[in-house]
């Protein structure tokens, strides 16, 4: 049996209370639908709710008990229409590079969701199906080297979106889409296991390549399942290690921070002083080092240091730890430790390692 994105081991009313459920979180009722010239911004407030909300179903569909289990699926459905209702008008080749991330972030939390029901529910494959052409799409903006968007974390989102579901699709075209997006990104690695794309972010500068990383472990994650490598296990690793001594001393990427391309105002202006917040975990019940126990099954405990490993522990107490760009709760992701020693001794076989 194929191994899909989320777990199929539900809870079962033979269990022992708490043995198996994971705690849930509630799934909230969607804002009204941004109207079809809404900006952006009101359409990424509500994304924002919709995506939480299918990451609420999913885990509910996959560690609830019984009847929290068909209440999200029965959800599912109308939950998944509207998402597609409200991308609709960002589906066009003239999108920005925002609209686009956003469509990317919004068509991978869907994509995770639903999963194993795509292949029998057809209302609820054709809304996902709607989405994937334009994604696939590349306008010429994509490939312009002088936009940071053609080769920072965009790269990653619109891979993570398009390997997932060529996974789910069989679709072998969008696999091999996804491959050179991320190959395009980790070309460009240094010597000290940084991506410059990220880092001449200012302020931004780790917080961006602790996106890029998180994007990076649920890449792996699905090559894994997929039977595919898709990322280098060597270059995840170095660029772990690199966020982590970034964290450790800062000052390390001021040289390329300075250049302060497009920092997220949230982060603040002055290029030297690096923000560190996502350290916090939480942020908006997002938990921005929710990568961290996916790369312990996936590459091992050692492969992520203390300093990083810390940080998921922080606001353990809100919400299980969870974020669009994991595909969901960590509670609703199945184990792939073996499936992916499997792969590395495969990858060591091909190269003579």
């Amino acid at each position: 049996m194929t191994q899909r994105f989320l777990r199929t081991d539900a809870w079962s009313e033979g269990a022992d209370s708490g043995s198996d459920a994971a705690p849930l979180v509630p799934i909230p009722t969607l804002p009204p639908e941004p109207p079809a010239d809404a900006p952006l911004s009101a359409r990424e407030g509500w994304l924002k709710v919709a995506n939480f909300a299918l990451m609420a179903v999913a885990l509910a569909r996959t560690r609830g008990a019984p009847a929290a289990a068909e209440d999200a699926t029965a959800r599912l459905g109308p939950l998944v229409a509207a998402h597609r209702r409200v991308l609709s008008p960002l589906l066009r080749p003239e999108a920005g590079a925002a609209e686009t991330f956003a469509v990317a972030k919004s068509f991978f939390t869907a994509l995770a969701a639903a999963d194993a029901l795509l292949a029998s529910n057809a209302s609820l494959r054709r809304d996902v199906a709607a989405v994937v052409a334009p994604l696939a799409a590349e306008p010429e903006r994509a490939s312009d080297p002088l936009r940071l968007s053609s080769r920072n974390n965009h790269l990653l989102m619109r891979a993570a979106a398009l390997a997932l579901w060529a996974n789910i699709d069989g679709d072998a075209g969008m696999m091999d889409l996804a491959r050179a997006h991320i190959d395009r990104f980790v070309g460009q690695i240094d010597a000290d296991g940084f991506f410059p794309s990220e880092i001449v972010r200012g302020a931004s500068a780790l917080a961006y390549s602790n996106l890029a990383v998180m994007l990076l472990v649920t890449l792996t994650r699905i090559g894994a399942i997929a039977g595919e490598a898709l990322v280098d296990r060597a270059v995840l690793e170095r660029a772990i290690a690199a966020l982590a001594a970034g964290v450790e001393d800062p000052t390390i990427v001021h040289h390329l921070a300075r250049k302060n391309m497009f920092p997220n105002p949230a982060h603040g202006p002055n290029p030297f002083a690096t923000d560190l917040t996502f350290l916090r975990g939480y942020h908006s019940s997002r938990h921005l080092m929710s990568w961290v126990p996916l790369a312990h099954d996936l590459l091992g405990p050692e492969a992520v240091p203390a300093v990083l490993a810390r940080a998921l522990h922080t606001g353990e107490d809100l919400f299980p730890w969870g974020s669009e760009f994991v595909g969901g709760f960590v509670d609703a992701l199945p184990s792939l430790g073996d499936r992916a020693a499997l792969l590395a001794r495969q990858d060591g076989q091909a190269t003579g390692g």
